[in-house]
């Protein structure tokens, strides 16, 4: 894939389906996840590599179909597609495949001189709670798990986000969300992303890291979502990670000769359209 087109893609996945290089967890804090069909448009700013200082901006698409008479659904957020199986008005759970973007054309001088990583395709399952007011939908809360594992040769690691999102109806028009999680990584994921060796290291010459198995994210995030009418609304969203344990340490991020941040802001907006 061409890289600036990667880049862009990579802007958006991160802000609204929590993609591998930036691990989100916002797509519920975008979409409108109660109507029946939803199709949008959106744009974001993220960080150029998870743990980077520096940004880019994108834009990726938002679908979301649920089959007539069922609560089953399938959601395709960018490079994120989860299936919900169940017909529940409380539980959903399925499969989930991720397109995971690698790092390459970094902005930093010194982590583009790395050893290129590969883009790969994450697969795994989603379980989630909804508990809705049976009166009015737009207020709700959701808790859910949802694993990955890699598909890519040399990281066949693992990784597990848990998230929870608070939706209240603030007006006629208007909703608000609140959302917190994180992620947890095994040794394999967590060194992939934020290891220093000699099989990565290229000419950068940053000091050798290896990182173990534990927390590597927490994440809180705000937005709003502005319905325009029955079928059209505008959402915007604002999100804080902290790049924790042993990968907030690695050279990539803050430690010895650090070159990033374990600060990553994220921000994103976008344009859907509901049908009913």
């Amino acid at each position: 894939m061409n890289t600036s087109i990667k880049r862009l893609t990579l802007a958006v996945a991160c802000v609204l389906s929590g993609g591998s290089a930036c691990a989100g967890g916002m797509m519920d804090a975008v979409m409108p996840d109660y109507a029946p069909h939803v199709i949008g448009l959106a744009v974001g700013t993220v960080p150029d590599y998870l743990g980077s200082d520096d940004n880019t901006v994108g834009v990726a698409p938002m679908l979301r179909y649920q089959f007539k008479d069922s609560q089953r659904f399938v959601v395709l957020l960018a490079n994120e597609l989860d299936v919900n199986l169940l017909n529940s008005s409380s539980w959903r759970a399925g499969p989930v495949l991720n397109y995971s973007f690698g790092r390459e054309d970094v902005d930093d001088s010194v982590v583009d001189r790395m050893k290129t990583l590969d883009d790969f395709l994450e697969y795994g399952a989603f379980v989630q709670f909804v508990e809705a007011d049976p009166q009015n939908k737009r207020n709700r809360w959701t808790l859910g798990l949802t694993g990955l594992m890699n598909s890519e040769d040399g990281n066949e690691g693992y990784r597990v986000r848990l998230a929870g999102q608070y939706f209240h109806q603030m007006t006629q028009a208007v909703d608000l969300n609140l959302g917190a999680g994180m992620w947890y990584a095994d040794e394999d994921w967590n060194n992939y992303y934020f290891g220093v060796n000699a099989g990565n290291v290229g000419t950068s010459g940053l000091p050798f890291y290896s990182a173990g198995s534990d927390v590597n994210q927490y994440f809180a995030n705000v937005s709003a979502i502005v319905y325009l009418s029955k079928n059209w609304a505008l959402a915007g969203g604002v999100r804080y990670a902290n790049i924790a344990g042993d990968a907030g340490d690695s050279p990539l991020v803050e430690g010895v000769a650090g070159r990033g941040s374990q600060d990553q802001w994220i921000a994103g907006v976008g344009v859907t359209y509901l049908s009913w």
